[in-house]
């Protein structure tokens, strides 16, 4: 009887978890840059069951095994190319394969696909409310949102003057990054 009472419980559990991870992905679509999560379940414990006798217990046989409980395994991030959506906003990227722009925050430096930039303040081209964006040497000066990028992600001036290099990070393994809010990520390795 107890038996039902945990596999009920670690089932309610699972799917809150589920629902929850689907929820918050379903609220994310259009939020740029964002990667979409899916929970991977296993078996918290197998056990062996048996076929005995009513009045004979000696002449037990294996029978199968069963899975009382499943529990949240992992939440595996899918880093697969989104879809790009063409806004002419002057201070929008995107990355078409691989890569991250880096984030440069009082805390370190912050990973992301999202390149929904503004300028800040003081004429760096930052993303909103989380820092400035980095370039191959420090952050990126602008002073102004009149400019042209090529390519490469180097961003030149209305005159031609180069301003920076948008700065791409990749990673070998993407286990090292954990999912932190509004599509951010951190790397763990540092």
């Amino acid at each position: 009887m107890l038996k039902g009472f945990y596999t009920l419980a670690s089932g309610m559990l699972s799917q809150n978890r589920n629902l929850n991870t689907i929820s918050n992905n379903m609220a994310n679509v259009s939020t740029p840059g964002y990667k979409r999560d899916t929970l991977v379940s296993k078996t918290f414990q197998e056990e062996l069951l048996y076929r005995t006798g009513n009045k004979d217990k000696s002449g037990s046989k294996p029978l199968n095994t069963s899975s009382m409980i499943r529990t949240i395994d992992e939440s595996v991030t899918n880093y697969t190319q989104g879809v790009f959506e063409e806004t002419d906003r002057p201070l929008d990227f995107a990355i078409v394969d691989k890569g991250f722009f880096e984030i440069q925050t009082d805390e370190g430096s912050l990973y992301t696909r999202n390149g929904s930039f503004t300028l800040d303040d003081e004429g760096y081209l930052s993303l909103q409310h989380v820092g400035r964006v980095m370039g191959e040497n420090g952050p990126i000066l602008l002073n102004t949102d009149k400019i042209n990028v090529d390519s490469t992600g180097t961003i030149y001036s209305e005159e031609g003057e180069e301003l920076g290099i948008i700065k791409v990070v990749d990673f070998n393994d993407y286990n090292q990054l954990s999912k932190i809010n509004e599509g951010m990520f951190r790397n763990n390795d540092i």
